[in-house]
């Protein structure tokens, strides 16, 4: 959303919003066909389809708020200054269950894992634009302050999860209350 007004014949005030809520998915997280046929245990035959992680333990959510402004005044007809300000607020948040490696087999030893972002960014441009003759030529000079502040948080979580056989027929489905203790077997029933 923009919005502008005119304050006046020299100044000019731009404010600027932006929300963005993505829809609930999750991310890539197939079983890797080829090498799966491979390494595991040189099987001549595949799923062709099969999800290695838990479809109940399986989120991405992204969030992203921005405001901020551009004003410009016209101090001269040779002089103008312009401040932009942005603020903004930029969340990730990723669960799933991710293939670790081969136990052995068919079985494949899975992880949970979580990634929580956040990042807040405050930034400020400032400048000054002159613009003057010698002679017959013109020339324009500029010159600015900028100020960037951006805060950076981040949660990474991994745990164990129980193992897959991915030649099985049936899937072992995690609870969505699984905690993260590392080194913690949790004991699912197949």
């Amino acid at each position: 959303m923009v919005n502008w007004w005119s304050i006046g014949d020299k100044t000019n005030l731009q404010l600027f919003a932006l929300h963005e809520n993505q829809p609930k998915a999750g991310d890539r997280n197939f079983f890797w066909l080829l090498k799966a046929c491979y390494f595991l245990s040189m099987a001549s035959i595949c799923l062709m389809i099969f999800f290695a992680p838990d479809p109940n333990y399986h989120d991405l959510n992204t969030k992203q708020n921005q405001i901020g402004y551009q004003l410009d005044h016209q101090i001269n007809d040779n002089l103008t200054f312009s401040q932009k300000t942005r603020y903004g607020k930029y969340n990730d948040y990723l669960k799933s269950l991710i293939t670790w490696y081969s136990a052995g087999g068919s079985d494949l030893v899975r992880k949970a894992r979580i990634f929580d972002y956040t990042n807040r960014s405050f930034q400020t441009d400032n400048s000054l634009h002159f613009k003057t003759n010698t002679g017959k030529l013109s020339h324009s000079i500029m010159a600015g302050v900028d100020f960037t502040n951006i805060d950076r948080q981040e949660s990474t979580y991994l745990g164990d999860a129980p193992n897959i056989d991915w030649q099985a027929t049936s899937m072992v489905l995690l609870s969505t209350n699984l905690r993260y203790e590392p080194k913690v077997n949790k004991a699912i029933a197949k």
